[in-house]
């Protein structure tokens, strides 16, 4: 490959670290993310240790473990990084100094990129030269510019904010790309984090880009496609760079599950507004209810577990 087709930076964002399993995933998913940062560094030494920007939500906790703090530590590739709403306590920067990511920032493995309090971040080593801004979830400054720099400049702005291309029936938050790109249109070049789904797009000579989530987490994401993003300077062009989910497997039995379990105190409901003999106890009404349905042990067990508590 020749050296000035070589990206400057790749671009992620919405990593979720977590410790625990994803209801919706059956394969070893602590192994899964694991090998996912692993290719992530894999990519980053292909073309001589780029630099790496995230747009926020590293954890997906905000006090993550020891366990998953010391993975993160050993594992993850070095960051310019943006808190998001899942990495802060509450959601603002008021407890910033309690959480996981303040402790990468601390051990070396990130730099934060946090405008309200510092100027640009200039990343000289590269060639044209980039300016680094960003802000924190839940913090909007529509005045923000980048440093000026002598030469010729490419200025990012990271955000953590939903975005999209076209709204989603669903959703009631967020606002349009487009938007975005008027609020502030000091940079060449915004990247968002928070919409799980991800997407680019360019406007003018301007680009925005949302990586999306870097794992799929949920159900309702399995159809997402999990990427990250290569920026080339030198022509101002995105490359889409899809990571790998092969061995992903999903299950959808916890919905069946949900279900059934609002169908059956629907039920339980509906049998005691029709029982003309309703008693003052709730164990007695407990015990016509489940007399008069067939339940399984399980459910039963349970019924008068939570009674018990």
């Amino acid at each position: 490959m020749k050296k000035n087709n070589k990206p400057s930076l790749i671009i992620t964002s919405d990593l979720h670290l977590r410790d625990d399993q994803p209801i919706c995933r059956t394969d070893n998913f602590w192994e899964t993310q694991l090998q996912k940062i692993i290719w992530l560094n894999q990519l980053q030494n292909n073309y001589d240790s780029i630099p790496i920007v995230c747009a926020g939500d590293i954890f997906h906790k905000a006090k993550p473990s020891p366990k998953l703090l010391a993975l993160a530590i050993e594992y993850l590739p070095h960051m310019y990084v943006i808190p998001g709403n899942h990495d802060l306590p509450n959601h603002t920067m008021n407890s910033f100094h309690e959480c996981g990511l303040n402790v990468l920032i601390t051990a070396g493995k990130s730099t934060i990129v946090n405008s309200t309090n510092q100027n640009s971040i200039i990343l000289q080593s590269l060639r044209p030269t980039i300016s680094l801004d960003g802000l924190p979830y839940g913090i909007e400054n529509d005045s923000l510019k980048p440093k000026k720099t002598n030469g010729n400049t490419t200025s990012i702005l990271l955000l953590h904010v939903y975005n999209y291309l076209e709204k989603p029936k669903w959703i009631d938050k967020g606002t349009s790309y487009n938007s975005i790109l008027k609020k502030y249109p000091n940079f060449g070049i915004v990247i968002t984090g928070d919409n799980h789904d991800s997407f680019y797009k360019k406007m003018g000579e301007r680009w925005i880009i949302n990586p999306g989530c870097f794992t799929r987490q949920r159900l309702d994401e399995k159809e997402y496609e999990p990427s990250v993003y290569l920026y080339y300077t030198h022509n101002n062009t995105v490359e889409r760079v899809k990571i790998s989910t092969e061995k992903d497997t999903f299950t959808d039995i916890h919905v069946s599950e949900y279900k059934d379990k609002n169908e059956r105190i629907d039920l339980f409901v509906e049998s005691l507004k029709q029982t003309k003999d309703i008693s003052l106890s709730f164990e007695d009404n407990l015990k016509r209810f489940i007399a008069k349905n067939k339940l399984n042990e399980k459910t039963i067990d349970k019924l008068w577990g939570i009674v018990h508590e």
